[in-house]
């Protein structure tokens, strides 16, 4: 009798160990994979703003040299990157000037998402000239840099001197290599920690 009480009372002792270990197992878990997802989408959204920093300044000189078949072609060169949903530019009126997608050259912006827009036109304080956000649509969430082209004294012999800003380049970066590594961690964290969960089963029974 005395044993069987003594096993009851082991068993008791093991399965509350054991379920202490898989809540503080589960918990673990839950905040590598929350940090690991915020420092890998902080990472993209710093590459958008790298590279919209590199675009930005490889166009500016052609620009200057008033060729538009050049600042196109460079724009196509760049947005051939494999994690680079597309590339664009429009002038202050929503006009785009520029573009990887050639057939939407020359048609004028009128749906364009609230955030690119409302980001500078929306607020008492604008944005900094260069900003990032995800955007999400059916084609695939991407990380969207906007930079303002700044009018320049440079850009004075094309463009009035009146005009504060040129236009917008922007960038939309894919999330999906992103995703696709956040959830191929995920993955070996839940298995590592389903294994763990087993490994322990035989000193219940």
């Amino acid at each position: 009798m005395n044993n069987e009480w003594l096993y009851r009372f082991k068993r008791r002792i093991v399965l509350g160990i054991i379920g202490i270990l898989a809540v503080s197992m589960a918990a673990t878990m839950l905040i590598v994979i929350t940090v690991l997802r915020t420092n890998l989408l902080d990472i993209n959204a710093r590459n958008a703003r790298l590279l919209g920093s590199s675009v930005t300044a490889a166009l500016k000189n052609t620009m200057i040299l008033r060729s538009p078949e050049m600042i196109q072609s460079t724009i196509e060169e760049i947005g051939s990157g494999s994690n680079i949903a597309r590339i664009f530019i429009f002038d202050k009126n929503g006009r785009i000037a520029f573009s990887t997608d050639k057939g939407e050259i020359g048609t004028t912006i009128t749906n364009l998402d609230g955030l690119t827009c409302k980001a500078c036109h929306a607020r008492v304080k604008p944005l900094a000239r260069s900003f990032t956000f995800v955007l999400k649509s059916d084609k695939g969430d991407v990380n969207r840099n906007v930079t303002v082209i700044p009018n320049e004294p440079s850009c004075h012999a094309c463009h009035p001197p009146s005009n504060r800003i040129n236009g917008k380049l922007v960038i939309d970066y894919s999330l999906d290599p992103t995703y696709g590594m956040i959830g191929a961690i995920e993955a070996v964290i839940l298995i590592s920690g389903a294994f763990c969960l087993l490994i322990m089963v035989p000193f219940v029974s």
